[in-house]
């Protein structure tokens, strides 16, 4: 198998990643291929990454506006098989990073093209199942997590679901179109439910699209009190950083607030004592000597005796 890869010179790219990768069903029923070393559900087929002989992966230096191609060699199985095998290559290219003054941004170009290897045209029809339920929180939003699968080795494209999920004389009608699902893959299938409560929820989901599938499935799950719970603690964004930032604002102002009153009634108390002081200071300064009664009585007793004579 031969990929042939070129640069473009206004994204400076200067390495390529090349790939082969197994098929992964992602959630919301999307095909995806980036996945090496993921387990097929319930396949007798090998899968695509374990037929590649050699390196599954590459890596390729190119100039600006060069050409390159890189070469993979996929081997058939033991013996011939109904079905397809369904895999992929991807190719990721490191680009130069954008910098400006206060960003720095790691690009990245990635380009993923499927891969189907096909033995006999033998009729495969898709082999449907809903095996489990439980309620779950995706995205802020409740609701109920329905567990599908398809067992048949064979693709199904262009699906649509209706489902109908009534809780008592609660109804939930929910659709969905353009879904894709990977042969032998098992994945969670989220609804949401506006307002998920204890009960019982009875649903009756119906998949089909233009090429003639079509299948229902009536499934009934009985959520508890403690998983609702459960569920909507986890639908609630997380304040608890926020609250600790805010208690240690407040605790920061309140110890700047008694560490301010401190200050001040220290430095009063020190300015009133030193106050005291200097006044006490002039009192004694402007203390005046008592008069000397003896020497008055000296000078006294000198004028009499001076007016006898």
């Amino acid at each position: 198998m031969k990929k042939r890869m070129r640069t473009r010179k206004s994204l400076n790219v200067k390495k390529r990643v090349v790939g082969f990768f197994a098929i992964a069903v992602i959630l919301l029923g999307v095909i995806g291929y980036d996945k090496s070393n993921a387990q097929l559900y319930k396949s007798k087929l090998p899968s695509l990454t374990s037929l590649v002989e050699g390196k599954r992966k590459q890596t390729v230096h190119l100039a600006t506006g060069e050409n390159k191609t890189v070469e993979f060699k996929v081997k058939s199985p033991d013996s011939e098989y109904a079905g397809i095998i369904l895999g992929g290559v991807t190719t990721t290219a490191s680009v130069s990073p954008t910098k400006s003054k206060n960003i720095n941004i790691k690009n990245q170009v990635r380009y993923v093209k499927g891969v189907v290897l096909r033995s006999k045209d033998d009729g495969v029809m898709p082999d449907m199942h809903l095996t489990s339920a439980a309620p779950k929180a995706v995205a802020g939003s409740t609701g109920i997590a329905y567990t599908l699968d398809n067992t048949a080795p064979i693709n199904i494209n262009k699906v649509s679901l209706k489902a109908e999920i009534t809780n008592g004389s609660k109804k939930t009608n929910y659709s969905a179109d353009n879904l894709q699902i990977a042969p032998n893959s098992q994945f969670n299938y989220f609804i949401p439910v506006k307002k998920l409560d204890a009960g019982t929820y009875k649903a009756h989901i119906t998949l089909k699209n233009d090429s003639g599938f079509e299948k229902s499935f009536d499934y009934n799950i009985t959520v508890k009190q403690r998983q609702v719970d459960n569920v909507n603690d986890a639908a609630t964004p997380k304040q608890e950083s926020n609250n600790k930032q805010w208690i240690g604002i407040i605790v920061g102002i309140i110890v700047l607030i008694a560490v301010v009153v401190w200050m001040y009634l220290y430095y009063s108390q020190r300015n009133k004592g030193n106050g005291e002081t200097k006044g006490r200071g002039k009192l004694n300064m402007r203390s005046t000597k008592k008069p000397d009664k003896s020497k008055d009585s000296r000078s006294g007793s000198t004028r009499s005796e001076r007016h006898k004579k």
